[in-house]
């Protein structure tokens, strides 16, 4: 009797757990209406689904089906989740009679048409995401418009999204959105907002998350923004660059729920006050680049909860609060690009939950051990490069951490590369450049086989490379500047590698383009490499190549085939011989091509008219011969052109003269004769006198590299090589050539100019009055030529000038004595024997040696000039114009503030002073 009731337990027990797992199943193919199914079914048909998302979207049970969820209460679909679904075409109307939605989430797809006329329908939808849910045109254009005139009828709506989407094509949103009073969490970033912050936030009494990132806002944060901060858990306005305030205005008035506070990338100023250490919620505070200054407030300590503190790129001084040690809970500080003095406190070795330290890029100073970070277990960042620091490392020490990814100690004084890197199997990046390292490369480097980034340029490393490095991940390898040496070794598949400036030996191996295909920036320039650059060099990713500086003997003629997308090709100063190849029609990308300083024969091929892209071409100092073609016309984009020192002849054709954006035109030390193109109006650039955008002539490269073309010109009578400040640079130099005629009219029109050089030709004629119209210009050479008559009076409003040399012409009359011809001596006149007043008294102005005959001495005009009234009269004139002279130049700085932009070309061998010890530029 009992066995048979157990066995009755057992097997109502078995029924009732089977009904119940039936029941289960069978209830969402039950609980799904056949109207909401039918309506899913509709959208599915309205819409391209090329990736196949929707495949289950079939069968009576709609509930199972992908994105789709029911509510097991009523049976009714409540969620259609379809983020990242890469959905194409336009959405149907039935989606809007899913009356009981309450999730509805249609971001990252590619939806056209307008969205949301009918969304008031859904009126128990509590979240709503529409988030990069449209696609744009060829142009960049949304193809998906929302009408957000009825989402005040969704009263339940907790959480709404609308980042990307284009509200400017949306009337009356802003009172919609105002209306929903159960909204908590708002996003809208990327929308196209302008103005100031819209007050409708204001009747939003239930938001606490607040997002309105990357869009147009301006004017100052207004008084009444504290009553919407005032009951925030997190607020984001980064990335609104015109958005200006006080940041003083953080901790007043401000919810002490806080938790994230995200004001990057504004133009709030003023200095972090105190009052934030009042936040004690706070757990994220980024406020970087914005124009905040002043110190660290001491109180920041009192965030016992901070996560993260972002505070690079501003304007920050003062010493780091040791006081930041008590911050146990942080794990990203990130100081860098500020102005911090002194030293790196002792107390960040209590940071105990540190995995980002970024110091680098401020004035820190004093001398740390990196045995200061070993309770830093959990440290992965460690970036302490470019400030004043001196850097050692313990040989016997072992950090705690074991699981470093980036360690970055440029410019520390480091004397070796510090021994405990052996443990470190995780390192992704490491930056030792600009350090006093004097020995080998340890072979354990290349043990570290997870490595992406290295650089160890700008040392004394010394020894050679593995013959091969393609077991490496590196995307990055810079070794430039060193005294590396021995054959070149295989190098890895990277996106820049730069083994410049080195004693690197031999050829270069013939099978490297086999390990080159994701190249784009490749630099060999300053080694002892000979023979020729193999065909297979050059992969269809490149985009930079610097083989300058070698003993290479040819180019291939396959060099570029396959150099479809190829932006920079730098071969300069090597001693490569034969013709410029003319499979050079393929590099359409093209942005600058440097051939100059060897010995390349021929003419220049018409395959690189292709180029269209190029901005500069430097074939200078070689063997070219033939005439400038005219195709160089085509070349719209050109912004320098160098072809000097080569055997070009015929007349500068006036194709050159139509380029707009020519800033730098140099065809100096060739044979080239005929007048001067008289159409120099057409050289737009030169004839607007303001500056150029930096990056027309700088390549900016995907590790935030700068690759910066370095142009050697004519600069105040010596050749100089310019690297930074080329966009500032516009010049013409047509000297050392055959050139004959006058001087045309049109030359004073190039108001932008700051360097003429047209010496050393057979140029006639008077100087043109006009050219004292070139108010910009700072160097004038117009010596060696056969001009006559008067220095024009008009060349004393040329205020910059800085170099004048008109020696040896047929000038006469006196010299002008006003502006700046009262600094130049008479160098810049000699050879001119009917010139007279200042600056010559009793002296000879003419030099037999220059093969000019018409030498004479000035004694006798001297004496018959120089009456005792008339140097009494020269005398106070003198004076007068010096103070006269020296108020203008003071009024003018007070009250222009164009001009006082201006001034620091008046310290211009200053800076180049300053750029040649810092890059190591110099004058030849």
């Amino acid at each position: 009797m009992e066995a048979t009731l157990a066995y009755s337990r057992v097997a109502l027990t078995v029924i009732t757990i089977s009904w119940g797992l039936l029941c289960f199943i069978a209830y969402p193919a039950i609980a799904c209406p056949l109207t909401e199914r039918n309506l899913l079914l509709d959208f599915k048909e309205a819409v391209v689904d090329e990736e196949r998302k929707l495949s289950s979207w079939h069968g009576l049970n709609c509930c199972t089906w992908s994105g789709v969820g029911c509510n097991f209460g009523t049976g009714h679909v409540s969620l259609l989740d379809l983020s990242g679904y890469e959905l194409e075409g336009y959405i149907h109307s039935s989606l809007f009679e899913l009356a009981e939605l309450e999730h509805l989430d249609l971001s990252e797809n590619y939806f056209k048409g307008t969205f949301a006329p009918h969304i008031g329908m859904l009126k128990k939808l509590t979240f709503l995401n529409l988030f990069d849910a449209g696609d744009v045109n060829e142009f960049y254009v949304s193809e998906f418009n929302v009408s957000l005139e009825s989402l005040s009828n969704l009263v339940s709506l907790e959480n709404l999204c609308l980042d990307g989407v284009n509200i400017s094509v949306s009337k009356g949103w802003g009172e919609a959105v105002g209306n929903l009073h159960n909204l908590q969490q708002l996003s809208m970033s990327d929308c196209g907002l302008s103005g100031p912050i819209p007050n409708f936030l204001l009747n939003l009494t239930s938001l606490l998350h607040l997002r309105l990132s990357q869009n147009s806002l301006s004017a100052q944060i207004p008084a009444w923004f504290e009553n919407v901060t005032a009951h925030l858990v997190s607020l984001d306005l980064s990335d609104n660059y015109n958005l200006g305030g006080d940041i003083s205005v953080i901790g007043q008035h401000i919810s002490p729920s806080l938790t994230s506070i995200i004001l990057s990338r504004t133009a709030v100023e003023g200095e972090i006050p105190s009052a934030i250490g009042n936040m004690s919620s706070l757990e994220i505070l980024r406020l970087f680049n914005t124009s905040i200054e002043g110190k660290i407030p001491l109180s920041i300590a009192n965030l016992s909860k901070l996560v993260c503190l972002d505070l690079f790129y501003n304007k920050l001084t003062g010493s780091i609060p040791p006081s930041l040690g008590t911050l146990s809970s942080l794990s990203y500080l990130d100081l860098r690009h500020n102005q911090f003095d002194g030293p790196i406190p002792h107390t960040v070795s209590d940071l105990v939950s540190i995995k980002h330290l970024w110091l680098n890029s401020n004035s820190l100073s004093g001398s740390i051990s990196l045995s200061l970070f070993d309770n830093l277990t959990r440290l992965e960042y460690l970036f302490l490069s470019d400030n004043h620091l001196t850097v050692t490392s313990d040989s016997t020490w072992l950090p705690q951490f074991k699981n470093l990814r980036a360690l970055r100690l440029s410019s520390c004084k480091l004397e070796r590369i510090p021994p405990f890197l052996v443990t470190q199997y995780d390192l992704i990046e490491l930056d030792l450049s600009a350090n006093s390292i004097a020995t080998n490369i340890p072979s354990w480097i290349w043990d570290l086989t997870s490595l992406y980034y290295l650089n160890l340029s700008c040392n004394q490393l010394t020894g050679s490379l593995p013959s091969g490095l393609t077991f490496m991940k590196l995307s990055y390898l810079d070794l430039h500047s060193n005294s590396l040496e021995g054959p070149l070794p295989l190098p890895p598949d990277a996106h820049l590698l730069d083994l410049s400036v080195n004693h690197f030996n031999g050829s270069i191996p013939a099978d490297w383009g086999a390990y080159l295909s994701n190249m784009w920036f490749l630099s060999l320039s300053g080694n002892n490499l000979s023979g020729a650059i193999p065909d297979s060099i050059c992969p269809s990713d490149l985009q930079v190549l610097d083989l300058s500086s070698n003993m290479l003997s040819s180019i291939p003629p396959h060099l570029t085939r396959k150099c479809s997308v190829l932006s920079v090709l730098d071969l300069a100063q090597n001693h490569l011989e034969g013709k410029i190849p003319a499979e050079w029609r393929n590099l359409k990308q093209l942005n600058t091509l440097k051939l100059a300083g060897n010995q390349l024969r021929g003419v220049l091929p018409s395959s690189l008219s292709k180029c269209r892209s190029l901005q500069v071409l430097d074939l200078g100092n070689n063997n070219l011969q033939g005439t400038i073609p005219h195709w160089i016309g085509k070349l719209s984009q050109l912004h320098v052109l160098v072809l000097r020192s080569n055997h070009f002849h015929g007349s500068v054709p006036h194709q050159v003269i139509h380029l707009p954006n020519l800033q730098i035109l140099d065809l100096s030390h060739n044979h080239l004769s005929g007048p001067i193109p008289s159409n120099l109006t057409n050289l737009l650039a030169m004839v607007n006198a303001s500056q150029s955008n930096p990056n027309h002539l700088e390549k900016h490269t995907n590790d935030n590299t700068i690759y910066t073309n370095k142009i050697a010109i004519s600069w105040k009578g010596a050749d100089a090589e310019f690297v930074k400040v080329l966009f500032i640079l516009k010049c013409i130099d047509l000297s050392n050539n055959n050139l004959s005629g006058n001087i045309p009219l049109t030359m004073g029109s190039l108001k932008g100019l700051i360097a003429l050089n047209i010496s050393r030709n057979h140029l006639s004629g008077q100087i043109p009055k006009t050219l004292g119209g070139m108010d910009q210009l700072e160097s004038l050479d117009l010596s060696l030529n056969r001009l006559n008559g008067e220095i024009p009076l008009e060349l004393q409003l040329l205020s910059y000038l800085q170099f004048l040399n008109l020696s040896y012409n047929m000038l006469d009359g006196k010299v002008p004595h006003g502006g700046q011809f009262l600094t130049f001596g008479e160098s810049s006149y000699l050879g001119n024997p009917k010139l007279s007043g200042i600056p010559f008294t009793n002296t000879r102005v003419c030099n037999n040696s220059s093969g000019y005959d018409n030498c004479t001495s000035i004694d006798t005009i001297g004496k018959v000039e120089n009456s005792d009234g008339e140097m009494k009269g020269w005398g106070i004139g003198l004076g007068l114009s010096y103070g006269l002279g020296f108020s203008i130049v003071i009024g003018i700085l007070t009250f222009n503030k164009r001009v006082r932009g201006r001034v620091f070309n008046l310290y211009d061998d200053a800076i180049l002073a300053v750029d040649r010890c810092i890059t190591g530029n110099k004058f030849k």
